[in-house]
């Protein structure tokens, strides 16, 4: 490659390219230096409650980002060098600006809002106006993370910053279909295509849906970004390229494929098709409910029989199938009755969910899962439609409370189509002995079902289903007996003898991880409440649809206290020893759930008033993805929702992509280090 001019001076591309590696890493350095200033803020802002202040840095943050994506947009499109680089100086003061008037009211708000947006700034207008980059710059970029933005703030701020939002996000895709429009290798076909998206998505703004708006003309400028590559010569622009690099990693591929679903749910939930006439349901509440559906938590901030419709009830349904078994295992299979074999990435995502090194028989295990979800799901769908007709319901409601409730169940999620979930039911074994059955063979997981399947034929048990089935019964059942013990009297006291037996048994096994309820926890004893915590922060077993730190990584963790006890240096069970790696794992899980219980628990206390009890529980709850509530949800504020909802994401997706993370390649030293003891205890 030239590096000159052939006179034997350095070009004026090889200059600017060092400048802009100059530039950029004093900026990354500025960044460094200005990061822990704005986490201190925040912090205190936090700490001291202050939610005006914290509404103010959201609303004053996005009017700076819009005066730069409004900037830089015109930057964009100003066909002179010098007219761009007027531009670039002027963006110093338009957004600047925009806040300025927040400056005597809310200083510390409208000053951070500068500090946070400033490196989306530089990278949206200064770098390409002053033409430090030999390619074209792609505003999409920095226009996807304005959305982002704009999509949390406007959740919870309202018009102000969903005007911010559409006016970068409409920039930057008017940008995107105007240089399409002016590349010549282009088709007519893509050239109109993007125009009349543009315009259904200024449509749906128009007809009040701010997030379906935004978020289409962002699409629209990363399309008209692709085709105008692949016009100029670059690769073609396939959606599948994009998706299969997105999902190459297992982990990536937990957080990417749950955050889409979640969004896209989010927005169905909230179009009038899907709510009961006459109801509202705003876009943050519709949010709430699509992660919790697809995160198969069950927490909800309204009345979900009341609120929504059949269309919103069968979203819900999808939301909790595709989410408690993942979208993964579901492209596996349609891919394999298509008769299409999973690419190589593929295979190597699958056979990391899937816990196993062996892909030979992948597609088997594939249709293994499938099969199992299917069969129980339509079992436990038969039965229960058949005691709720029974009960009293019409055919046709019976049928559908029971295809919802057991798929719900299965999947471990909570959900109910009556207001007061299972609470009508109490006198009513049937049903709850029934969706306990699901819940239980949900929560232990396929690789536990079939491993115990096979030890009823005689063949060898691994020790991993052996820990999982002796620590889930030992947890149901002392759950039910200190259940039945502590609120005989109290949430129990209603119910006769053994129906109060029935209870104390369903309420052990949901607390594990389902959700549902069929007495009123809220006037369960604290010592009850503790109890729950506890048995919820355990969760169910790995590969199953529950969440918590799950039953082996308890069992590893005592018999590794076990072993300490003793004086033995090796871990042993079933006549096995577990390697190192193993309790390691189980180590650095247990630690992470803890303190992931801890930051949530704190944010929640310097931002809600609610009591000190009913947060933690609802910490607690919300990352095992339990979905259990003493009365908490219907109280939180907006900043409280947003809190649960990343909760419930990291709860879904966090244990899952630890064990993805863990499951690499082991690593040892080149050489064996002295050792030396460690005061601990």
């Amino acid at each position: 490659m030239p590096t000159g001019d052939g006179d034997g001076r350095p070009s004026r591309l090889t200059v600017d390219t060092a400048r802009a590696a100059v530039c950029s890493g004093w900026r990354r350095r500025a960044a460094a230096m200005l990061a822990p200033g704005v986490v201190l803020l925040v912090a205190g802002m936090v700490q001291a409650g202050d939610r005006a202040a914290l509404g103010s840095f959201a609303k004053y943050a996005l009017m700076h980002a819009a005066g730069w994506g409004i900037v830089g947009a015109l930057a964009q499109l100003l066909p002179s060098a010098r007219a761009r680089q007027l531009i670039a100086a002027l963006a110093w003061v338009v957004p600047a600006a925009s806040v300025a008037p927040a400056l005597a009211t809310a200083p510390l708000a409208a000053l951070l809002s500068v500090l946070v947006t400033w490196r989306v700034a530089e990278a949206l207008v200064t770098a390409p106006a002053r033409e430090i980059y030999p390619t074209e710059p792609r505003p999409w970029l920095p226009a996807a993370a304005i959305w982002l933005a704009g999509v949390v703030a406007g959740i919870a701020g309202g018009g102000l910053t969903w005007v911010a939002t559409l006016a970068t996000t409409f920039g930057a895709g008017l940008f995107g279909t105007r240089a399409v429009w002016r590349t010549s290798g282009a088709t007519d076909a893509q050239r109109y295509g993007l125009m009349a998206a543009l315009v259904l998505a200024a449509a749906a703004g128009a007809l009040g849906q701010p997030g379906v708006a935004a978020t289409g003309a962002l699409a629209v400028a990363y399309v008209a970004a692709r085709v105008k590559d692949a016009a100029e010569g670059g690769d073609e622009p396939r959606f599948g390229d994009v998706w299969d690099d997105a999902l190459a990693d297992p982990a990536r591929a937990l957080v990417v494929t749950f955050a889409i679903i979640g969004l896209v749910g989010g927005l169905a939930l909230s179009s009038p098709a899907a709510r009961e006439a006459g109801v509202h349901v705003s876009l943050l509440d519709a949010m709430f409910t699509s992660f919790s559906a697809t995160c198969v938590t069950g927490l909800g901030v309204v009345d979900t029989p009341m609120s929504y419709g059949p269309v919103g009830e069968a979203v819900i349904l999808a939301l909790i199938q595709v989410g408690g078994l993942g979208i993964m295992t579901f492209s596996a299979a349609a891919a394999s009755l298509l008769r299409r074999r999973m690419t190589l990435a593929q295979e190597a995502t699958m056979a990391g969910l899937m816990a196993t090194d062996d892909r030979r028989n992948l597609n088997a295990d594939v249709h293994r899962v499938v099969g199992l979800t299917l069969v129980v799901e339509a079992a436990g769908a038969l039965a229960l439609t058949l005691q709720f007709w029974r009960l009293g319901d019409t055919f046709g409601q019976a049928l559908w409370r029971g295809v919802f409730t057991s798929i719900s169940a299965f999947c471990n999620a909570g959900f109910a189509l009556q207001s007061d979930s299972l609470v009508g039911y109490a006198g009513h074994p049937g049903v709850l002995y029934t969706v306990a059955a699901l819940i239980i063979i949900g929560g232990l997981g396929p690789a536990v079902i079939f491993g115990a399947v096979a030890a009823a034929h005689g063949r060898p048990t691994p020790v991993g289903v052996r820990l999982a089935v002796w620590v889930s019964a030992g947890l149901t059942a002392l759950g039910a007996v200190l259940y039945l013990a502590l609120e005989r009297d109290a949430s129990l006291g209603n119910l006769g003898f053994w129906d109060a037996i029935h209870n104390a048994f369903f309420q052990s096994v949901t607390l594990r991880t389902a959700g549902f309820n069929s007495v009123d926890l809220a006037a369960a004893r604290p010592a009850t409440v503790a109890m729950m915590i506890m048995i919820m922060f355990v969760g169910g077993s790995p590969g199953s649809t529950a969440g918590g730190v799950k039953t082996t990584t308890i069992a590893v963790l005592l018999l590794g206290a076990e072993a300490v006890a003793r004086g033995r240096t090796e871990v042993s069970a079933f006549g096995y020893r577990l390697p190192t790696l193993t309790v390691l794992r189980a180590g650095a899980i247990g630690l992470l759930g803890t303190v992931s219980v801890c930051l949530v628990f704190f944010a929640l206390l310097a931002t809600q008033r609610i009591p000190f009890d009913s947060l933690l529980f609802e910490s607690v709850s919300a990352l095992a993805t339990v979905g259990l509530s003493v009365g908490a949800t219907g109280a939180l504020d907006a900043t409280g929702k947003l809190l649960i909802i990343a909760a419930m994401f990291a709860g879904r997706v966090g244990p899952l992509t630890l064990v993805l993370l863990f499951a690499g390649p082991s690593t040892s030293l080149p050489a064996t280090r002295p050792e030396q003891e460690v005061a601990v205890g």
